[in-house]
């Protein structure tokens, strides 16, 4: 029985081996959109263009991946009211390139279910605008850029409805809490 029991083992740990769908020197491409923005949130911002995002991903072997992500996303916030005849304006723009890794840790013919890190920079730029002159001469002294370092997690998770197209979701710090989109393996 012992025997049949190790036998049974390896061959089941054999098959799902075979069955993966991601393997070593296999690339990915993910493209998609956020949600829950970081950046803009607040009473009063309006998200001009939702947080989306492109990454590669190459399979340095069977269960670790590196590669690039890249994400844009812009805000703005209007301050008019009857008791401002300026009516203030502010845009920002959020570009967040980096390096990621993430290691595979489920990995069958049909999902796939990761975790990993990014570490890369992130480049903020306000532009504050008026309806009177003066007041624009004044405010353009506080357009801005801000960069810094951009160090996110993520766990996230893929579909695949052919052996080359998947849905993936993805939770963690980067552009967005959660972000939805295509993988096209290649």
């Amino acid at each position: 029985m012992k025997k049949f029991t190790i036998f049974f083992l390896f061959f089941i740990l054999s098959i799902n081996n075979n069955a993966q769908i991601l393997n070593k020197d296999d690339g990915m491409v993910n493209l998609g959109m956020g949600m829950g923005a970081y950046y803009g949130n607040g009473n009063g911002f309006k998200i001009d263009v939702p947080p989306i995002y492109g990454s590669y991903e190459y399979m340095i072997d069977d269960n670790i991946s590196v590669g690039g992500f890249m994400a844009y996303m812009h805000a703005s916030y209007n301050l008019s009211s009857i008791y401002d005849p300026y009516k203030i304006s502010w845009n920002y723009s959020y570009f967040n390139i980096s390096a990621l890794g993430n290691y595979h840790f489920y990995n069958t013919d049909k999902l796939n279910a990761y975790g990993g890190l990014k570490l890369g920079y992130t480049n903020i730029t306000a532009n504050y605008g008026s309806n009177d002159s003066e007041v624009n001469q004044i405010l353009n002294d506080y357009d801005s850029e801000s960069s810094g370092i951009l160090f996110g997690f993520q766990i996230g998770g893929r579909y695949f409805f052919t052996e080359s197209l998947a849905f993936n979701m993805e939770l963690g710090y980067g552009i967005a809490l959660l972000k939805g989109g295509l993988t096209f393996k290649f």
